[in-house]
């Protein structure tokens, strides 16, 4: 089958075949101008181009590097649709994309042929340039500040751009639109007040300029509280008439209504004040002109009814006063033990007073000794007075040695002779209480304990009760014990030494029979106990 000599398609036409094989090859020199031998067409930049075809079976030879031209160069092709910008007959914009005229399909050439054009690209933006002044651009009316202000419009298709950052203005600049009702401090007319609230001047609603019409003007705000100021002087509002404290006293009233306050802390006064009411009769000590006596009664001054001054007129009030007693004079001198009398009388009247003087009483002398006291016995001292012979007599007692200390031996056959005062008192030995009687005085003593007491402790008894010793170690007896007995027994020791209870009975014995005869027991347990240790 023959083939399609430019794209190589196959033609598989029965009846357009060839043969090849051994047959000779062709002889490709035949000029001949046929169509089936043609190439290329004529174009602007040659004739017909053609392959050569064999001489002897006209067969075309379809080899690119051997052909021919044949007739006249042909006119431009105008049919590439080429982009290019010497091919552009317009630029795109909001109706349209770039519009080209066509190019020669073989060299390039353009037509510029306005009814034979294509487009190519995408429609462009609209080109917000034009300044036209129409109603739907308008942004703002001319106003106080400038003239009409207008969006810019697309120059291609008339549409509004609508942006605010793009306009121009058109035109002259308005007057001012006092529309608005702005409240602010330089629009006030005038402040609220008990009848109305602040009215205020209309303002220009672009620039804020105040119009200050009166007769264009608009309230804000509530009705304030009456204004209390004006100093009114009228019947309603009279709080008090004239009198000698004051001129005529009146409450505020309001300045825009005239109601009146009625405020006690608010008001003044308008007149002259009138002269005192003296006919208050006040009877203190302030309005006293004289004081009461015993010939006549108190005298005071008359007070203004009103304000209380002191006037000159007078009147008499209450009782008589007391009698004017001159200085006591003695008329009946006193002695040491028996009264006088003393008078005194009255400087206005012949009123007297009389009164008893105390005795004096006994004025003594200093206290002489008449007996020395000595041991055992009492002095005796006397003093007498110096206006009468009373006399006094006191004892005098002995100041020598009064109290003496004695050592109390325990664990002996021996006692002791105390000497006190001049008076010998006996203390036996351990087996024997003490028995002394004494009784005005107390009587510190100290405890020996002898060789033949067992261990170091031992409890004192007074009259069966122990007692306990002083800081010191000593023991006193107190004053007022007419009979005194004293013990000295043994207490149960430890093995130490110290004070326990007892190892084999476990107490602390008292002093009773039966507490001696086991501490007796003890000591003489004790005793052989040590014996046998040493």
């Amino acid at each position: 089958y023959y083939s399609c000599a430019v794209c190589g398609d196959v033609e598989n036409d029965s009846t357009h075949t060839f043969i090849s094989g051994d047959v000779a090859g062709h002889a490709y020199t035949a000029a001949t101008v046929k169509e089936e031998a043609l190439k290329e067409a004529a174009n602007c930049q040659h004739a017909a181009e053609y392959y050569y075809s064999c001489a002897v079976c006209g067969a075309v030879e379809n080899n690119a590097d051997h052909t021919f031209f044949d007739g006249d160069v042909a006119g431009h092709a105008y049919t590439a649709a080429t982009v290019k910008e010497d091919a552009l007959k317009e630029a795109a914009n909001c109706q349209h994309a770039n519009i080209y005229y066509y190019s020669c399909a073989v060299c390039g050439d353009v037509e510029n042929d306005d009814a034979h054009t294509f487009t190519s690209g995408d429609v462009a933006s609209h080109a917000y340039t034009a300044a036209t002044v129409k109603e739907e651009a308008l942004k703002e009316a001319a106003n106080c500040q400038h003239a009409a202000e207008y969006y810019y419009s697309c120059a291609v298709c008339g549409e509004v751009e609508n942006n605010v950052d793009h306009t121009f203005f058109d035109g002259d600049v308005a007057g001012h639109a006092y529309t608005a009702a702005t409240v602010k401090e330089e629009a006030l007319k005038e402040a609220a007040n008990c009848q109305h609230g602040n009215i205020y001047y209309y303002s220009c609603a672009v620039c804020g300029d105040v119009e200050h019409d009166d007769a264009h003007t608009f309230t804000s705000g509530d009705v304030t509280g009456h204004a209390y100021t004006a100093a009114t002087v009228k019947e309603e509002a009279l709080k008090e008439a004239a009198n000698c404290r004051h001129a005529a006293e009146y409450y505020y009233s309001c300045a825009v209504c005239g109601t009146v306050e009625s405020n006690a802390g608010h008001t003044f006064f308008d007149g002259d004040k009138l002269p005192h009411s003296f006919t208050e009769q006040i009877a203190t000590d302030a309005y006293k002109n004289t004081a009461a006596t015993c010939i006549a009664p108190a005298t005071y001054f008359y007070a203004c009814e009103i304000c209380g001054e002191k006037g000159t007129e007078t009147y008499e009030f209450g009782d008589y006063g007391a009698h004017d007693f001159g200085e006591w004079a003695v008329t009946d001198e006193p002695t040491c033990t028996e009264a006088g009398e003393k008078t005194r009388s009255c400087s206005r009247c012949p009123e007297t007073e009389t009164e008893p003087v105390d005795a004096l009483g006994h004025n003594w002398g200093a206290w002489v000794t008449v007996t020395e006291p000595a041991p055992g016995t009492d002095g005796m001292k006397r003093r007498d007075c110096t206006r009468c012979d009373a006399y006094e007599e006191a004892v005098v007692p002995y100041s020598g040695e009064m109290n003496k200390q004695i050592q109390f031996v325990v664990g002996g056959d021996m006692y002791y002779i105390v000497h006190l005062d001049g008076v010998d008192y006996y203390v036996y030995s351990r087996t024997t209480p003490a028995i002394l009687w004494y009784a005005e005085r107390s009587l510190t003593f100290n405890v020996v304990l002898g060789s033949n007491w067992a261990g170091d402790d031992y409890i004192v008894t007074l009259n069966n009760k122990e007692l306990k010793p002083n800081a010191d170690g000593s023991f006193t007896i107190p004053a007022g014990e007419e009979y005194v007995k004293i013990n000295c027994e043994p207490v149960c020791v430890s093995d130490s030494g110290a004070p326990a209870a007892c190892e084999y009975c476990g107490k602390v014995h008292a002093n009773t029979l039966w507490g001696r005869l086991i501490a007796i027991i003890h000591m003489i347990f004790l005793f052989f106990k040590n014996l046998f240790r040493h």
